[in-house]
């Protein structure tokens, strides 16, 4: 057995703890970086972008210093000038460009993970209760429910336009959930793009996150996209557009279509308006997971032991364990959208039907019931081939007395 086997075979005998990965990492710390906000200082964060971009920050210092002599003020402190230049090194870094509006801007997932890496940062170094400082930061998954029904509804164009709208509602600072979490529970909320049409929330709170604020947290942001006029308004079951995607019309299927006369016409799309809501509804699944959750899932993996060895990067550590929240809040959103698809399957069929209909299901039911036609043309077919085998057996068919007639 060699030394890596072996380091590995005695971790998995005695599995770290949560205590044990923070000392490791304190030390790690202390031994890597000379200050103990390291991971959030102005010349760290500003040494990640590219040559041209640190120029163009340096000389934006320099006019801080110029504009304040030019208008007769006093210069601005250190300070100040270097909170100014993070600012803009974050914006560079981690604003997303696509999603974001003039007042409501809304960054990338990799914010999230230098924020949780600053967190972590702060509970090794400064946390007199480090294993309760684990739980104030938590992070929350958003998926769309039935995005690909949507998109196959209102085409690329107008399904972009919803996941903008999507997070506009999510960066609102007026909305009915954030209001919430950061006036009533303290609990600051930074929404990030996780990619694709997939969103994130991450919360930093003064006390520990416990299930019941992550659940309520969960109801109210599912709530505020389900009340969103915009979002609403954005699917438009009466359109005839509408109708005829989703019930997956081809060119030819259109051709046919509108060669109907009117009546035919209005006849067809009222009868695909029956298999729909009354109105589009909205909605998004979620699922949350804490930092100290984050730090299990990390060490209950293979190559737990890099969390608790110096050979071990404080900021490889803090991103494995930011992945592990990542995981364990996606893997619960995954099972939350499963069970709201099961609720409404009951009590909502026709917008189950909507939410979980695709244009590769339409194709599968047409497929399906042509093999249904084809059964059914062959049954009967199949009925008289047994009946004749029957009686030639019996030696009741001509066939079969003649059969019998040569044996004898």
């Amino acid at each position: 057995m060699n030394a890596f086997n072996a380091h590995r075979t005695e971790t998995a005998e005695k599995p770290a703890e949560i205590g044990d990965v923070l000392a490791s990492l304190r030390a790690v710390h202390e031994q890597k970086y000379t200050r103990p906000d390291a991971l959030r200082c102005t010349e760290r964060i500003v040494a990640s972008l590219g040559a041209t971009n640190r120029e163009l920050l340096q000389v934006f210092g320099e006019n801080m210093q110029l504009r304040s002599a030019i208008e007769g003020r006093d210069p601005p402190t250190p300070e100040t000038v270097s909170a100014a230049i993070r600012e803009r090194a974050i914006r560079l870094l981690y604003h997303h460009f696509g999603y974001s509006t003039q007042d409501k801007p809304i960054k990338t997932l990799q914010f999230g993970q230098l924020l949780t890496k600053q967190h972590l940062e702060e509970i090794v170094r400064e946390s007199s209760d480090p294993k309760d400082a684990l739980r104030t930061l938590g992070l929350v998954m958003v998926d769309v429910d039935g995005l690909k029904g949507v998109k196959e509804c209102i085409g690329h164009y107008d399904t972009n336009r919803f996941v903008q709208y999507l997070s506009q509602n999510l960066t609102n600072t007026q909305g009915q959930a954030k209001q919430w979490a950061e006036q009533e529970r303290g609990i600051a909320v930074t929404p990030l793009v996780a990619g694709g049409d997939e969103f994130a929330l991450l919360l930093k709170s003064k006390t520990p996150l416990d299930d019941g604020t992550l659940e309520e947290i969960i109801d109210r942001y599912e709530a505020d996209v389900m009340a969103d006029p915009q979002l609403q308004n954005m699917v438009n079951f009466n359109s005839p557009t509408v109708l005829l995607n989703y019930a997956g019309f081809n060119h030819t299927d259109r051709q046919e279509f509108f060669a109907l006369p009117a009546a035919e016409q209005a006849a067809q799309l009222t009868e695909l308006r029956k298999a729909l809501p009354t109105k589009f509804t909205p909605s998004v699944s979620c699922g949350a997971a804490t930092l100290e959750e984050g730090m299990r899932w990390a060490l209950e993996q293979q190559d737990h032991f890099r969390l608790t060895t110096e050979e071990q990067d404080f900021e490889e550590a803090g991103a494995k364990v930011f992945q592990g929240m990542f995981h364990l809040a996606e893997d619960r959103e995954t099972i939350r959208k499963a069970n709201y698809k099961l609720s409404i399957k009951e009590t909502n069929p026709a917008l189950h039907r909507f939410i979980t209909r695709t244009g590769e299901m339409v194709k599968m039911e047409d497929r399906i019931a042509e093999a249904r036609a084809m059964i059914a043309d062959l049954l009967p077919r199949l009925s008289e081939i047994g009946v004749r085998m029957e009686e030639w057996a019996n030696g009741d068919s001509p066939e079969g007395r003649k059969s019998e007639q040569v044996r004898r």
